[in-house]
């Protein structure tokens, strides 16, 4: 047993199963337990390296550990975030809880991933997540696990995974492990060419997995048999209660697909999975998104199929998000979104529309836009703006508004009966006029239900 400690000290390698706690355990009837330990260190040297562990065996057992040094291999294989291997087998399983990495891992090595390189089918972990990005220079890569398994249950990617093979994932690389309600958010990028495999996914670059009330955010690239779920699977790959809304690029979308690519004489078992068709416009459907459901944004976030499930929960402005992670500040920001009206889009703006509005999430609009708990309404017909902003993300939305909807039909006879106050960004003052010198929007609201906004100037008490 390890309880409690902690590594501040770099660590250099030559040789394998090297880790910022333990290097390696040993097969026996008692395993390794490491307990509250954390490396904060940069850690580098071959195969079976990792933040926290190198190589733990059967049975092994690893609860609140964390990694945030740099993890670099020089060679070889199994590089994690936490640990390079976790083995489970012969009734032994073996298992994380509360783990995370936070530390960028650079690999020469196949089997990187940001919490665990590579593991067996008897693996556990739960509520275990990676930030870190992954830049790897060979084949099975990603976010969560290179090799994966094992079963995760409320476990999520963040980090940006990058590399230069195939089987390339934003959660899992290769295997036929198993995820309930888990997400990436993390950009998924192989530079390789195309490989009928499967060269990347959002949340698994190839295999036999089964994936259950879980999702994909994160942009998806790479030259061919990229998809928004998995880049390819074999028989029994399972798809319950899931969805993308991730953006796909590749030259070669013949053979890539909005869920996974093309699969012929394939088993494959899709219930309840859809895909957003406002951010992959165009892009040809395979005949595997056939069994799947393509929406828009506005339906995706208003999917009641996916809100009967008590994984998930609807919230106004936002796609579907895991009710476990209600109080991811990062997960809520990638999840709000403009919602504009039906049979509408971002160049076709009609009508007032909502955003999320979640803790953390900031929101800006251009000058004749006007947001106020959480409805946005312009007064000026034209190209148009809304940004959002958590810490040092950004990401703006261009709009087209076709039809301005506070200006229009407001009768000479109507009176003003309340008027709400705007910064020129677009955030609200309340209805009291500002008395700080400056440029101010004033929005009047009319008797007869219609309402105008213009500049105001105010010179200061």
């Amino acid at each position: 047993s390890i309880l409690y400690c902690t590594n501040e000290g770099e660590i250099q390698s030559t040789g394998s199963s090297v880790g910022g706690i333990l290097g390696t355990g040993r097969k026996s009837l008692a395993p390794v337990v490491i307990t509250g330990c954390h490396n904060t260190a940069a850690v580098t040297g071959k195969g079976y390296l990792g933040g926290v562990a190198g190589r733990l065996y059967e049975g092994s057992v690893l609860t609140d550990c964390y990694n945030t040094g740099d993890v670099t291999s020089i060679s070889s294989t199994n590089i994690g975030g936490v640990a390079g291997a976790l083995a489970g087998g012969n009734g032994y399983v073996s298992s994380m809880t509360r783990c995370y990495n936070t530390g960028n891992i650079i690999s020469a090595g196949q089997y990187t991933g940001g919490v665990v390189g590579d593991n067996d089918e008897e693996t556990y972990y739960e509520d275990c997540y990676n930030t870190g990005d992954i830049i790897s220079s060979a084949k099975y890569a990603a976010g969560f696990a290179g090799g994966m398994s094992g079963k995760a249950v409320n476990c999520y990617n963040t980090g940006n995974v990058e590399a230069s093979g195939y089987g390339i994932g934003g959660f899992g690389g290769i295997g036929g492990g198993e995820i309930h309600n888990c997400f990436n958010l993390g950009n998924v990028t192989s530079t390789s060419a195309a490989n009928s495999y499967g060269v990347a996914g959002g949340l698994w670059g190839y295999g036999r997995c089964k994936i259950y009330n879980s999702y994909n955010m994160g942009k998806v690239s790479g030259q061919g048999y990229v998809g928004g779920i998995a880049g390819g699977t074999f028989d029994g790959f399972t798809l319950v209660n899931s969805y993308n809304a991730g953006e796909i690029a590749t030259p070669d979308t013949t053979h890539s697909g909005n869920i996974c690519p093309i699969n012929n004489d394939k088993e494959l078992y899709l219930t309840n999975v859809y895909y957003d068709t406002d951010v992959n416009k165009g892009f040809t459907p395979s005949n595997t998104d056939a069994l799947a459901k393509g929406v828009s944004t506005r339906d995706l976030t208003l999917c009641n199929a996916l809100e009967g499930d008590t994984v998930f929960t609807l919230i106004p402005g936002m796609y579907p998000t895991i009710k476990a992670q209600a109080q991811n500040e990062l997960a809520n920001w990638f999840a709000a979104v403009p919602v504009v009206g039906e049979g509408e889009d971002y160049q076709h703006v009609r009508s007032a529309f909502t955003v999320g509005t979640p803790a953390g999430t900031v929101w800006t609009t251009s000058e004749h836009l006007f947001l106020k708990d959480g409805k946005v309404d312009s007064n000026e017909n034209g190209a148009a703006w809304v940004t959002k902003t958590y810490g040092d993300l950004v990401k703006t939305y261009n709009l087209v508004i076709e039809r301005a909807t506070g200006v229009d039909g407001i009768g000479t006879d109507a009176a003003i009966v309340k008027t709400d106050y705007y910064t020129v960004s677009g955030v609200a003052l309340g209805s009291q006029r500002p008395d700080a010198a400056g440029v101010y929007i004033a929005k009047d609201y009319y008797t007869n239900g219609k309402s105008a906004a213009h500049k105001i100037v105010v010179s200061g008490k």
